[in-house]
């Protein structure tokens, strides 16, 4: 069993080398040099070479790569004929200070980004001294590096919108040269930048942040492996219909729906197809849909009760709304694999929708009473929608 392990471990090493072109052609340059062929050893730098420069890449792992060629080139150059040592020097450090900027923006761009969510301290440390050397360089040569030196400044002078335009710009320009998994990484700090900016009730974000979207799915990136994430194809259809873009929803629920995954493609489809329908004032639509989730995820029952309570509301169907009320109350003190905050949020939804029934049926409450003791919440479920239906009060009485 000793002998067949090795020999599995052999084979998925020498698999993991025939899917790598470059590092085919790295480990054969060093063998042709440890062999004292220096000729093939020469041949084969200067295939590396074309290697990347037929690469549309241009992120860290492109200088990596530059910096091993040519670092490999200075130290065992003996036999290639006119070597020029001084300018070989030149560029290994030139590709070297590429990937080390890069790579140490990158991880600050992180750190900035955990920061704003999290309001934690790290130390970012010579962050001060990397963006001083940036701001007085060019980068027009390092699109890259650009890139994340943009993310940087978003997050640390955030009150500036421009560092968001000019990396939204800087994003569709630029998106060929990174790997598909890190131009996502790349969206999601744009994203962030957007959530942020709409927590602090700037809502010209949301079509920002749907426009954001829009360009993942555009370009296919969306889709990691062979399916959109559910979440994803809930935040755009949530996005699209807060912003009334339902023609355009509706199409992209169609058309996304065989990109789910098979195993959650059914609730996914049939919660967000009543999500835009409640949006479009379809309430009976909407719960009739709904009728058809299967809740094998906490996370769907919990919005689909949210959901039907307010198709409800928005009915009038007093008695069922406080039959749900009641037991979607049940629901959430027995349930344990929900959070104490979202229990919170959701007991405090129940709470004020609870009241605004009752004024509906007559009760001599104050709105502004009501008003006062939602504000008074840490955390409430759909503030925004109890919000516009404690404005509906103020209309009527106006």
């Amino acid at each position: 069993m000793t002998d067949v392990s090795k020999l599995l471990e052999t084979y998925l090493i020498t698999k993991e080398v025939q899917r790598d072109d470059f590092e085919k052609e790295m480990l054969l340059t060093k063998a042709y040099r440890r062999l004292g062929l220096s000729k093939y050893q020469v041949s084969g730098i200067n295939d590396l070479r074309k290697i990347l420069e037929n690469s549309t890449r241009r992120d860290a792992r492109h200088y990596l790569k530059k910096y091993v060629v040519e670092e490999e080139l200075f130290r065992h150059h003996q036999n290639v004929p006119d070597f020029d040592k001084g300018k070989s020097i030149e560029h290994v450090l030139e590709n070297l200070d590429a990937f080390y900027l890069i790579e140490k923006l990158k991880y600050i761009c992180e750190l900035l980004n955990r920061k704003s969510v999290r309001h934690l301290e790290y130390d970012t440390a010579l962050f001060k001294e990397v963006t001083d050397h940036l701001s007085k360089t060019s980068l027009d040569d390092f699109p890259v590096l650009e890139v994340y030196y943009t993310i940087s400044l978003t997050f640390s002078d955030f009150e500036n919108p421009k560092h968001f335009n000019d990396l939204k710009r800087l994003l569709r320009e630029h998106k060929d040269l990174f790997s598909r998994y890190e131009i996502d990484e790349l969206y999601t700090y744009a994203r962030n930048y957007c959530i942020r900016r709409i927590n602090r009730k700037d809502n010209m974000y949301l079509k920002e942040l749907f426009s954001l979207y829009q360009n993942l799915l555009e370009d296919e990136i969306l889709i990691q492996g062979k399916y959109l994430d559910q979440w994803d194809y809930k935040n755009i259809n949530i996005l699209g219909s807060k912003l009334e873009e339902f023609e355009w929803v509706e199409k992209f629920l169609e058309d996304f729906k065989e990109k789910l995954n098979p195993d959650v493609r059914v609730n996914a489809y049939v919660f967000n197809k009543a999500y835009m329908n409640f949006g479009r004032k379809n309430y009976y639509k909407t719960i009739e849909l709904l009728q058809q989730v299967q809740f094998t995820d906490t996370y769907y029952h919990l919005d689909t009760k949210v959901l039907l309570l307010k198709a409800y509301y928005e009915l009038n169907e007093i008695v069922p709304l406080f039959s749900l009320l009641d037991s979607f109350k049940i629901l959430l003190r027995r349930n344990k694999q929900i959070s104490e905050k979202y229990r919170q949020t959701y007991l405090n939804f129940i709470k004020v929708l609870k009241k605004l029934v009752r004024m509906k049926l007559g009760s001599k409450k104050s709105i502004q009473t009501v008003l006062q003791e939602m504000e008074a919440f840490v955390q409430v479920g759909e503030l925004n929608w109890l919000k516009e239906k404690c404005m509906e009060f103020e209309l009527e009485k106006s």
